[in-house]
């Protein structure tokens, strides 16, 4: 490595990776050709796509994706809706799978294992300690699986016992991946800690639905899907800053981490490495090589030389509720050069903006700085500047 290039190097269960980019379980992890495919293009591991006990999940019915689009006049938001579910086999098919991957992979193999009953959820993870699996992520938590379907479980409680039952049973690393369809995620995790887990996984998709309001029905096939998207990161970087903040909970970001910017936010939240899931599908595994290089130009514009030294590194800057600064106040202009009069800023709840004749203008004595006019204008012609209280 260049004397001027950074380590990219993370741990993660005790496995040392390249980088902090892990190709997360999905229909993208399903076959062998593929798994090269993300290899080749810089995963530093792979999640196997999850082999569930419940038979019907294994057959995967077509077609599975929608990519809804939604949003408020021309601000879009996007979501991928995912009717995909379980490893279309049984569970001799998924050790034989993850063997084989094994057998022509490089980079450290982690099976993903949803079972129902404490019988199998045993017997699948000796079998794929035995398989020569570097892991396994444990997922109690599909969107569409059986244990959440059941609203009269204790989640919580369900997994500790869980982790306690494999890690009881087998010498692998284990990962939780929790459901973010919890109340509150970081007094799960606390609850669960104590239980033997190596690592959490922060959060498998929501359980959704989508309906069509020609027909009146929901879409594709009727029922709960999966869904996810960019739109959920800030919800699990909230999640990740608080339950990381403890240096002895290890944490694997995933949920809406599509490129080099959102990685970054990942460790700078404090996980040691991300997963990336839904921007495979839509891209291809090129986007793990542009990710890789959008890192290696960040920290060579920053001169980090361990990409480790990031992790938590923005977590540690929160600002309590009874800190942030109230005694500081600002308020927008706009430069009648730059303004084009296009009425983005038009609507002020304040009523701090007027036009006169073709230009738009603020009124200082109303405008609170709130600053969401800035945040509108299309060309940058609203700034805001601090003023006097």
């Amino acid at each position: 490595m260049p004397d001027n290039e950074c380590d990219l190097a993370v741990s993660y269960l005790g496995l040392t990776l390249d980088n902090p980019i892990i190709a997360g379980s999905a229909g993208t992890t399903s076959n062998l050709d593929t798994l090269r495919q993300l290899e080749k293009a810089g995963a530093s591991a792979v999640v196997l796509k999850s082999f569930q006990e419940e038979r019907t999940n294994r057959f995967v019915p077509f077609p599975r994706f929608k990519i809804i689009r939604n949003g408020a006049g021309k601000y879009r938001s996007d979501t991928f809706y995912s009717y995909e579910q379980a490893f279309e086999g049984d569970l001799d098919d998924y050790v034989l799978f993850a063997k084989r991957a094994k057998e022509i992979l490089r980079i450290p193999v982690i099976a993903s294992l949803e079972c129902v009953t404490q019988e199998e959820w045993i017997r699948g993870s000796i079998m794929l300690q035995d398989s020569g699996a570097d892991a396994i992520e444990l997922t109690p938590s599909c969107p569409v699986g059986s244990l959440l379907r059941d609203h009269k479980l204790d989640f919580v409680r369900y997994s500790s016992d869980l982790v306690r039952t494999v890690k009881n049973d087998t010498d692998l690393p284990v990962a939780l991946k929790l459901t973010p369809q919890l109340e509150n995620p970081f007094k799960a995790v606390h609850q669960i800690r104590n239980a033997g887990q190596d690592a959490f996984v922060l959060f498998n998709r929501f359980a959704g639905i989508e309906i069509d309001v020609e027909t009146c029905s929901p879409i594709l096939h009727g029922g709960i899907a999966g869904f996810g998207g960019p739109w959920m990161v800030n919800y699990v970087l909230r999640w990740i800053c608080e339950i990381a903040a403890d240096p002895a909970i290890e944490v694997s970001a995933t949920g809406g981490f599509v490129n080099g910017n959102s990685v970054l936010k990942a460790l700078l939240a404090g996980a040691r490495s991300v997963q990336i899931v839904s921007a495979i599908y839509l891209e291809g595994p090129d986007v793990i090589t542009d990710t890789i290089k959008h890192l290696k130009m960040y920290t060579n514009k920053h001169e980090i030389h361990e990409i480790r030294s990031l992790i938590g590194k923005a977590a540690r800057k929160i600002v309590p509720l009874d800190k942030v600064k109230r005694d500081v106040f600002f308020r927008a202009t706009i430069s009648s050069g730059l303004c084009t009069a296009c009425g983005a800023c038009r609507f002020c709840i304040y009523g701090a903006v007027e036009k006169r004749e073709t230009k738009y203008y603020i009124d200082e004595t109303s405008c609170v700085g709130c600053g969401l006019c800035v945040e509108l204008c299309p060309v940058g012609a609203i700034e805001l500047e601090e003023r006097g209280s």
